[in-house]
């Protein structure tokens, strides 16, 4: 078995993250978001939520998964899709959750 350290630190504070927003509801901890302008506050939350959870189960899975040698090519493909997908998710919340 194989232990990367860095996607495993960064997994694991991405699912805190994810609990924080998506069950506790601390929409105060998303930075770029207006907080008096977002009309449904219990959506982002979930949505910010779910994406945070799922990119940090990828990444720790990719952590203990990946041979040491192979991690730079890994990292160079999922990095990218990580940042479109949260990129995808700001332009979705600012064009259809912000008034």
């Amino acid at each position: 078995m194989y232990l990367n350290e860095g996607p495993l630190a960064i997994g694991i504070i991405l699912l805190l993250f994810a609990y924080m927003v998506g069950i506790k509801k601390h929409t105060w901890l998303l930075s770029g978001f207006n907080q008096r302008r977002v009309r449904d506050k219990e959506r982002l939350s979930k949505l910010v939520g779910h994406l945070d959870l799922s990119t940090g189960l990828v990444l720790i899975v990719s952590g203990v998964l990946t041979p040491r040698s192979q991690l730079p090519a890994v990292m160079g493909i999922l990095v990218p899709l990580i940042a479109i997908a949260h990129v995808g998710m700001i332009i979705y919340v600012q064009k259809n959750m912000v008034e």
